[in-house]
């Protein structure tokens, strides 16, 4: 029998699927779990959402996965995905705060631009945020400007495909890059940039990179008023 959360009356058999793929395979919680309902999204079609898994002592990172992106066939002889990303410890899911929505928005900028487009994702892939003026994204939380689509290396082999509702999902990874990361993957070509830049002699280096956020105001009023609940 499947792990439900609790409100899983509102999402779709396939996005509990979703969900209970990376809590069977990584040992995540639910008591340690956030999810972003995203009705807005293609409210016409299928929801697709971005569930956040808390680190484990086994995986001391966050972990997001979209949950409905599967939804779409997009692609004749394309299987159906869902794109995750893996960020540090450090990160928090306090999603209303701008400088840690950049993360979940990143993954749903992604998926909208796949089912707009109707494309087939493969490894490789690389996608441009759509931004005004050429600014950066998101810059109070990331110096990020779209992501790339590789294999999830950091996870076990399990994670990467699984059957749901009679035909196979496939699990890959977003890496997000910045303006100088973008240079390189045009110059270098995707295949050598995931290759060179993103290993090294050791480990894949597939985490999302954060950007230093100096609060301000109101904010460190807030976070001084945690720490001292926290007793640090």
């Amino acid at each position: 029998m499947l792990n439900e959360p609790f409100f899983s009356e509102y999402l779709t058999d396939r996005q509990v699927e979703v969900i209970n793929h990376f809590i069977d395979i990584m040992g995540f919680e639910l008591n340690e779990f956030n999810y972003l309902k995203s009705e807005e999204f293609m409210t016409d079609l299928y929801p697709v959402d971005v569930a956040i898994f808390a680190p484990t002592k086994d995986f001391n990172y966050y972990t997001l996965t979209t949950s409905g992106l599967s939804q779409y066939n997009l692609y004749k002889n394309f299987t159906r995905v869902e794109l995750c990303m893996v960020l540090p410890p450090e990160w928090k899911p306090t999603l209303d705060r701008k400088e840690n929505m950049w993360a979940p928005d990143l993954l749903l900028d992604i998926a909208y631009q796949v089912v707009e487009n109707k494309m087939g994702v493969r490894l490789g892939q690389y996608f441009v945020m759509n931004t005004p003026n050429g600014q950066l994204p998101y810059p109070e939380g990331t110096d990020a400007l779209g992501g790339i689509i590789c294999l999830p290396e950091m996870f076990p082999l399990q994670i990467l495909e699984k059957e749901i509702e009679h035909s196979y999902t496939r699990f890959l990874q977003v890496v997000p890059f910045d303006k100088n990361g973008l240079s390189k993957i045009e110059s270098m070509g995707p295949a050598d940039y995931i290759l060179y830049d993103l290993h090294d002699s050791d480990n894949p280096k597939m985490v999302a990179p954060m950007k230093k956020f100096e609060p301000k105001g109101i904010d460190k009023i807030i976070r001084k008023n945690e720490d001292t609940l926290k007793a640090k």
